[in-house]
């Protein structure tokens, strides 16, 4: 294998990108580079350092930045290139950052999701009437548990909407105690764990206090292994965290969102016996050898 030269592209840099997965590919001897672009300058583009810096990497890491239009037109520079592009799919999923369009493309495809309304209006009022009480509010594009909270009063939504500066989404409040994250490299579940949140706090994200804890080996195991792979099917991120919550009545999980600035952790790693920075380096080293 020859030393890959790896770019990640990531606005704000990260523990996971700038140690663990910086350490192993530097244990490789791999050049590796984490590079941050502030602008673009749009009329010269095609001539912009920033950008044609990137034609001289073997693969490219796509974490944060250079949003929408910018993605777009970087896959296509890359791909005239035959430089791997991993996670820019915006020229097939302009809205895969906004959880309306992961849900309606899941549900779609048949997989359970907890019912959800995208809703203009904000009157409380109609949204329990359909979702009954309480419900659970999200931003459409948010992480790491920001801006998901429940509402069960006209009051509580007015407070939401008040800024105007976020679109949120209202669903079903589905009882339980953990959520599963599954990772998934190249289309195949790599590891998963559950996630317990803190007493008095309803959301499992490690961001919020959340417990990490091992899955046994098992049906659930299998079943969402399989059900991640599914939504990989049709939003086909490279490397991606797919979530669940398991509803506590019935065992059964439901598709909550897809996350492609995945992190990890030693803690991760050793609860789930996965080596994630090794894995997405082999990853790297695939689609290069193609």
């Amino acid at each position: 294998m020859k030393k890959l030269k790896i770019a990640v592209l990531a606005f704000e840099p990260t523990v996971t990108i700038t140690e663990h997965l910086a350490a192993e590919a530097h244990a490789r001897e791999y050049v590796y580079d984490v590079i941050k672009i502030p602008r673009i300058v749009v009329d010269a583009i095609t001539r912009d350092p920033a950008i044609t810096q990137l034609l001289a990497y073997d693969v490219v890491y796509y974490r944060t930045g250079l949003e929408g239009a910018g993605v777009f037109y970087l896959e296509q520079l890359l791909k005239q290139h035959g430089i791997p592009f991993i996670n820019g799919i915006y020229r097939s999923h302009p809205y895969i950052r906004s959880k309306v369009y992961q849900l309606l493309t899941v549900a779609d495809a048949g997989i359970r999701t907890a019912h959800t309304l995208s809703d203009v209006t904000g009157n409380f009022t109609e949204i329990a009437q359909l979702l009954g009480t309480p419900v659970v509010a999200k931003a459409d594009i948010s992480s790491q548990g920001r801006d998901v909270v429940l509402v069960s009063s006209q009051k509580d939504v007015d407070v939401l909407l008040e800024d105007g500066t976020k679109t949120w989404l209202f669903q079903s409040f589905i009882p339980h105690e953990y959520d599963i994250r599954v990772r998934v490299i190249g289309g195949k579940a790599v590891s998963a764990h559950s996630r317990y949140s803190k007493e008095g706090e309803f959301r499992t994200n490690c961001a919020n206090g959340g417990k990490v804890v091992s899955i046994p080996e098992g049906d659930t195991k299998e079943q969402v292994y399989k059900l991640a792979e599914q939504v990989i099917e049709v939003l086909p991120l490279h490397i991606a965290a797919v979530d669940f919550i398991v509803g506590s009545e019935d065992g059964t999980p439901y598709f909550t969102e897809i996350n492609a600035n995945v992190g990890w952790s030693n803690d991760e790693n050793k609860v789930t016996g996965a080596d994630m920075s090794g894995l997405v380096v082999d990853y790297f080293e695939s689609v290069v050898s193609k």
